[in-house]
């Protein structure tokens, strides 16, 4: 198998991560999920999100944020 396919072989639909991934809602509104090997652990995503002013986050609510790495390495 060439390189090109075998990392195509490991990408995950957008649809597979939304039903995997578990949602949260950060103090300031945001739904948010972190997926996969996306570099941040547990604690420094909800601190990233959560430093989202108040203002902004009012106008993200409707919509979950999915962190999910965007290239594979190998």
């Amino acid at each position: 198998m060439t390189e090109g396919v075998k990392a195509m072989a490991e990408l995950v639909e957008a649809a597979q991560v939304a039903r995997e991934a578990q949602v949260q809602r950060s103090a300031n509104g945001v739904l948010y999920a972190g997926f996969g090997e996306n570099g941040q652990d547990a604690v420094e995503l909800a601190r990233m999100v959560q430093a989202v002013p108040v203002g902004i986050a009012a106008a993200l609510k409707k919509k979950a944020y999915y962190f999910v790495p965007l290239a594979i390495a190998e």
